[in-house]
């Protein structure tokens, strides 16, 4: 599918929904509303073209991957790339299965890579498809291990008493102090946003930009794609913003979603004032507590290998990466010229970064 009037046309966004909810591990990236979102965001700094597909297997298993054709500047050496949509911004990008084997799974991924180089050889630079699930991999060797996602399993656990024992003894009076601290200050509670509260989500989402912004030293133009996730997103069931007060004051802000009992931590930052009261873990154990509330099964920490996720847990799941370069002689000029001048950006914020600490 190549154009966006047939994507956004109501009775395929329909079809497209109900394959989200038949779908035995769909995740919350490949929401409609949230790839909606991000192409309308991502449109307004490159040229995005949608290449989604369509595919079913004889058995009459049926997959959907909504891929788009990014025209990438100068900055990317005008590098043309086939990706998942959210490439950059969303976590998974597992396509939509309405079964979930091996042998669908791996049949798919080599269809994929065959029609990859068929049809978008001389077109497109490279195909990346970055962290799609091991569960979602089958027997393909075209992937390769990226990082670990961590995850706190829910399945059985009645209150927030059984994940708080299974975190270190250190860990646990920490946290269990610092409430205690907190609500010596005032009411401390969490705030969740309701779809009609669009103004008080939007303050409090700017307090988190703020938050974050000062303590990473980014743009706060880093920030716009929260913002139009916010005015996108809110109305939906799956979205969870929340804020955690302390005596009225907001003191740690959360943007997050609660998709088929699965509950993603997304972005989390806290007021530095605060620091001393670790409100981040605080926070954290009461979304662990709403989530239970709310009947999730898995409390999913996303992406990354940060320290603070594995003293909440032990178990994680691979992603996996695959890379397919063009045939022609213009792709491998421009993937390599993009790799140099990544590696340069990224050697610049490290430097910066040891600059401002040192400072």
């Amino acid at each position: 599918m190549t154009t966006w009037n047939e994507i956004w046309d109501s009775s395929f966004v329909t079809q497209w929904q109900k394959w989200m909810e038949s779908s035995p591990d769909s995740h919350v990236f490949f929401e409609p509303s949230m790839v909606r979102m991000w192409v309308r965001y991502f449109q307004t700094r490159e040229r995005v073209e949608p290449r989604f597909l369509v595919g079913e297997h004889v058995s009459g298993c049926k997959v959907l991957f909504p891929l788009v054709r990014v025209q990438y500047g100068w900055k990317d050496s005008w590098c043309r790339v086939l990706q998942p949509a959210g490439a950059d911004s969303f976590d998974y990008h597992d396509p939509i299965f309405s079964e979930n084997s091996g042998e669908f799974v791996s049949s798919f991924w080599t269809a994929f890579a065959e029609e990859s180089i068929r049809s978008f050889g001389r077109a497109v630079d490279q195909v990346v498809i970055p962290r799609v699930r091991e569960s979602c991999v089958g027997a393909c060797q075209d992937f390769h291990a990226v990082e670990r996602s961590p995850f706190i399993d829910l399945h059985d656990v009645a209150g927030i008493d059984t994940p708080l024992a299974n975190i270190p003894n250190k860990l646990r009076r920490d946290v269990q102090r610092q409430v205690r601290r907190l609500e010596k200050l005032g009411h401390l509670q969490l705030r969740m946003f309701g779809a009609d509260e669009l103004d008080l989500a939007t303050d409090a989402l700017d307090g988190l930009a703020r938050a974050y912004c000062d303590k990473w030293r980014v743009s706060r133009k880093a920030m716009d794609i929260y913002t139009q996730m916010l005015e996108a997103c809110l109305p939906e069931d799956f979205f969870h913003m929340s804020v955690l007060e302390s005596n009225g004051v907001p003191i740690s802000w959360h943007i997050g979603f609660l998709h088929k009992r699965r509950f993603y931590h997304y972005k989390l930052a806290f007021d530095v004032r605060f620091w001393n009261y670790s409100p981040g873990q605080v926070h954290r154990m009461k979304l662990v507590e709403e989530g239970l509330h709310q009947g999730a099964t898995v409390f999913d920490f996303l992406r990354g290998e940060e320290e603070y996720k594995y003293h909440w847990t032990k178990s994680s799941i691979g992603l996996y990466q695959m890379q397919i370069g063009g045939p022609t002689l213009r792709s491998q000029i421009a993937r390599r010229a993009r790799r140099l001048m990544c590696g340069s950006r990224r050697r610049m914020r490290e430097l910066g970064q040891h600059y401002y600490r040192k400072s």
